[in-house]
């Protein structure tokens, strides 16, 4: 998929521990009090939305998680419901949940798999790509 870089995707190592290093300070206990104003900001904007709307409480609760993570790591505005960062989040939630569970591919169970000449699982990596795009 790509993400191999990010933090979640890392095995434990060098690497996972100098992103760590560069992403936990934020989110110390000291410093995470920064973050207060923009979360009951965006809890407010989250209730509100689900008094107007109780039939779509769904996507006020996801524009409420999207808002406060994009804000608090990239510095992004989510302007409204119809925001497209929201549908970039869903896209990606979509992505994740269908690329299988940790670990359970056939290059992860017989590693020396990934070396055969032969494109035993063509079809249903064929489907799968299709599927998520």
């Amino acid at each position: 998929m790509g993400w191999s870089p990010t933090l979640t995707w890392l095995r434990w190592g060098s690497k996972y521990h100098l992103h760590r290093k560069v992403l936990q300070p934020p989110f110390t206990k000291s410093r995470v009090g920064q973050y207060a104003t923009l979360q009951r900001n965006e809890a407010l904007i989250c209730c509100k939305g689900m008094i107007d709307n109780p039939d779509d409480w769904l996507n006020s609760a996801r524009r409420f998680a999207v808002a406060i993570v994009l804000e608090i790591a990239y510095g992004l505005k989510v302007t409204g419901p119809s925001s497209p960062w929201i549908q970039l989040a869903d896209d990606t939630a979509n992505a994740i949940g269908k690329s299988g569970a940790p670990a359970s591919s056939i290059m992860d169970r017989f590693p020396a798999s990934e070396l055969s000449p032969i494109p035993l699982f063509e079809a249903s990596r064929a489907r799968a790509a299709d599927s998520l795009t």
